[in-house]
């Protein structure tokens, strides 16, 4: 089932080099037929857009896993600063294996754009649960984003 906030899948577009938009704006002008890369993944549909950048759902072509990419865009991307930090993310969380935190399989550039290719994780955004439980009080809420006490 697509996310709430997602949007159709999307399509390779004009003025962007292997398919990687620059800015919503620029993720609405299609061009029919050609879907949108990122790296060797073909994205299904955005999940969620930000100041800095975008997670999209996508597959990959060689073994049909749905996994989850993390991009960062704009002027972002040419920070060399950011871009060091969003490397030793990569580097880091992909030697962690744990139940708790999502498996990170790839990681690379595209169009001058790092991206970060992780577990995809299917299920109800947090925001959206919070705001479902939002009457049931700040203690419930809590419990949704702490650590349990052992």
């Amino acid at each position: 089932m697509p996310h709430p906030n997602s949007r159709a899948p999307q399509e390779r577009r004009e003025g962007e080099a292997n398919g990687v938009c620059a800015d919503k704006a620029t993720c609405a002008m299609a061009i029919p037929g050609k879907p949108l890369k990122i790296g060797k993944y073909d994205v299904v549909e955005v999940l969620g857009e930000g100041g800095m950048g975008a997670v999209y759902k996508a597959i990959d072509p060689l073994i049909g896993r749905t996994v989850a990419i993390k991009v960062i865009k704009g002027d972002f991307a040419q920070d060399a600063e950011l871009r060091r930090r969003f490397n030793t993310e990569a580097r880091a969380v992909g030697n962690l294996q744990h139940p708790n935190i999502v498996t990170v399989f790839d990681f690379g550039e595209e169009n001058g754009s790092p991206y970060l290719v992780m577990q995809f994780l299917d299920g109800t955004p947090l925001d959206k649960v919070i705001a479902q439980r939002q009457n049931s009080g700040v203690k419930h809420s809590r419990s949704i984003t702490s650590w349990p006490t052992i």
